[in-house]
């Protein structure tokens, strides 16, 4: 399939660079989606001068480009069909902070003692998978992200979620820590929730989640959604030279 020119996407702390087809959509080919490490925190004012570009017309590229990124999540971020599920999957929180919002108790994150999001984040146990990404206000706890998400509906019967020491242990399909549970257990419990903390501090690798969040909050679904479509990229590309998988468990 021919392409038109490259286009380049600075965003956060990578250079993102991508083809764009025809079809203004990527192929079954992951490498067409890559990052490098190059151009580290540059302002939109460094973007602009190096593309010889009024400021102005370098922030509508880069959120247009943003946006179009976030649309792939309905296709690259989804739970199985309940006939192919083959696993278990795991639930984290991360919590970025927001610098705009005003003080309002019901974005409050005690976390980071200032406002913020909470974003839950499913993950497949056994393959490089994010399933689901949920974004509620920073006062929503984590039970209050399992019922908005409809997690519970979406598993099988008869399957369970792994979840972190956040979640409560008494909801039905999901499993937590457990003082009964055997030593053998408790270490691949362990090794479940190193593996999402790899797949969290990746997506922190962009300073738009990794600082503070210093655009309207409307926009922080966008940013985050595109972020998570480009790690996904990553860690579904077996190959050596441009994709970077997940560990196994």
């Amino acid at each position: 399939m021919a392409s038109i020119p490259i286009k380049r996407l600075l965003f956060g702390k990578r250079s993102l660079t991508m083809s764009i087809l025809e079809k203004k959509k990527p192929t079954s080919s992951p490498s067409l989606w890559h990052s490098t490490s190059s151009d580290v925190n540059d302002t939109e004012d460094v973007r602009a001068t190096r593309f010889r570009e009024d400021k102005r017309a370098m922030r509508a590229h880069t959120w247009s480009w943003i946006q179009k990124i976030s649309n792939l999540k309905a296709s690259k971020i989804k739970f199985p069909a309940p006939d192919s599920w083959n696993g278990t999957t795991f639930i984290c929180s991360v919590e970025p902070r927001h610098a705009t919002l005003k003080k309002d108790p019901t974005w409050f994150s005690h976390k980071h003692d200032c406002a913020g999001h909470n974003v839950q984040v499913v993950m497949s146990v056994w393959e490089s998978k994010c399933y689901d990404i949920t974004i509620s206000k920073g006062g929503t706890n984590d039970k209050g992200n399992v019922i908005k998400s409809g997690l519970l509906d979406k598993i099988p019967a008869g399957k369970r979620a792994i979840v972190d020491g956040g979640y409560p242990g008494d909801m039905a399909k999901l499993s937590g820590y457990n003082q009964f549970d055997s030593d053998e257990l408790k270490k691949f419990k362990a090794r479940v929730k190193s593996r999402h903390e790899t797949f969290n501090a990746r997506l922190k690798m962009f300073n738009v989640l990794g600082q503070r969040f210093i655009h309207d909050k409307e926009q922080f679904p966008l940013c985050l959604e595109a972020v998570a479509v480009l790690v996904q990229y990553s860690i579904e590309d077996v190959d050596p030279e441009s994709g970077n998988p997940l560990s196994d468990v």
